[in-house]
C-alpha cells in the first residue's frame, strides 16, 4: 500500500538525512489504493528529500525542517 511505502521511505530517510534536518511526513488516513511502482514511489519520495536538503544547505543553512504531506 502507498502508506507502507511511505512509511518504510521515512524509515529510511530518518537514518540518512543530516541530524540538523528535521523530517515531517503526514499521510492521511483513508487514501483510496494506488496502482504505482512501490520502488518508484519510494525513489521520487527519496530524491524529493535529497532536493530538498540541498535547497536547505545551499541558502547557507545546516538546520532545516522538511514537511512531507
Amino acid at each position: 500500500s502507498l502508506a507502507e511505502v511511505v512509511h518504510d521511505t521515512e524509515r529510511l530517510l530518518r537514518v540518512t538525512l543530516p541530524p540538523a534536518i528535521e523530517l515531517h511526513m503526514q499521510l492521511q488516513a483513508g487514501l483510496p489504493p494506488v496502482l504505482a511502482d512501490a520502488t518508484q514511489v519510494e525513489q521520487a519520495l527519496l530524491n524529493l528529500c535529497t532536493n530538498a536538503v540541498h535547497a536547505i544547505q545551499g541558502q547557507g543553512s545546516e538546520r532545516g525542517s522538511i514537511h512531507v504531506e
